[in-house]
C-alpha cells in the first residue's frame, strides 16, 4: 500500500482519490449519522450505469480541522481494495447539498 507523506491534504487527495461530479450523485434518504455528518443511501451514475452507494457527507458547520480529518479519512480509505472492506469510489467536493465534500 502506498502512502502519502506530504502534509498537504490536497496533495494526498490527488494521489489517491478520484474527484466525482455532484450532478452524477442522487441522495435518496438518510440512513445514519457519523462523526462528520450524515450517511445517506443514494445512487451514482457512472459510465451509463446506476450504482447504489452509501454517501457520507460533511456537516455544513464543520470546522477546518474536521474538513482535514474527513479528507484524510478519504485518502486512507481510497488505498484499500479488499472484498471485506467498503470501497471508496471518490470524493465530491462541490455542489448542493454538499458544501465541503462527500465520500462515495
Amino acid at each position: 500500500m502506498s502512502q502519502c507523506h506530504d502534509t498537504s491534504v490536497s496533495s494526498c487527495l490527488a494521489t489517491f482519490i478520484t474527484a466525482l461530479c455532484h450532478p452524477n450523485c442522487r441522495f435518496v434518504r438518510c440512513i445514519g449519522v457519523g462523526e462528520f455528518g450524515r450517511v445517506c443511501m443514494g445512487y451514482w451514475n457512472t459510465k451509463g450505469y446506476r450504482r447504489k452507494v452509501a454517501i457520507k457527507t460533511l456537516n455544513l458547520q464543520a470546522e477546518e480541522q474536521d474538513r482535514i480529518r474527513f479528507l484524510q479519512e478519504a485518502a486512507i480509505m481510497a488505498q484499500f481494495r479488499h472484498p471485506n472492506i467498503v470501497n471508496l469510489f471518490g470524493v465530491v467536493k462541490e455542489g448542493e447539498p454538499v458544501s465541503e465534500g462527500c465520500l462515495l
